[in-house]
């Protein structure tokens, strides 16, 4: 990952936690996360409550894009 895109991610995520909107979040391995970001645990460490899993951590690292979560089939 290129540090202007870490950079990019890292205020998308701080805007959507603070905004405390759902999200979709794509990872770098191919799966997936959907939920609210909670809290900053550290710098480049959130705390995320995903839909299925339940209070995870999430890291800026792994996070390929970020976006606002909307449902299908609506």
């Amino acid at each position: 990952m290129i540090r202007g895109d870490s950079e990019v991610i890292q205020k998308k995520v701080d805007f959507f936690m603070q905004s405390k909107v759902k999200v979709h979040i794509d990872l770098n391995d191919g799966t997936f996360l959907n939920g609210h970001i909670l809290k900053k645990s550290r710098e480049g460490i959130y705390w995320l409550n995903e839909r299925k899993l339940g209070n995870i951590f999430l890291f800026v690292n792994d996070i390929k894009t970020i976006r606002e979560y909307t449902e299908r089939g609506l």
